[in-house]
């Protein structure tokens, strides 16, 4: 019987040490889980700061294409304006050299 008692006993010292290993696993696997929640939300925060600098980013450079589009407009309408006047100080020169007597 203390065979028997001895063996059982070992058995059951075994099995508190590996409950005991298991235990200690646990707690490291929930604090590795906690870093990994930690670093995930610091990470979120980061892409989140750098999406919004991006999508301001996007809406200065919209801003810019349109100022450059409507400069661009203004420019052209001026050109097609000066050129218009051009042609009908050419036309009047010629008609008071035609007529110039």
């Amino acid at each position: 019987m203390t065979t028997d008692n001895n063996q059982v006993h070992n058995q059951d010292t075994d099995v508190e040490a590996l409950n005991a290993e298991l235990n200690v696993l646990i707690n490291d696997a929930k604090k590795v889980n906690q870093e990994i929640v930690d670093i995930n939300y610091e990470t979120n925060k980061v892409v989140d700061a750098i999406e919004m600098e991006v999508d301001q980013s996007i809406e200065n450079i919209e801003r810019s294409l349109s100022e450059l589009d409507q400069i661009e407009k203004e420019a052209g309408d001026e050109l097609d304006q000066l050129m218009l006047q051009h042609a009908v100080d050419l036309a009047n020169d010629e008609l008071e050299d035609k007529y110039a007597v």
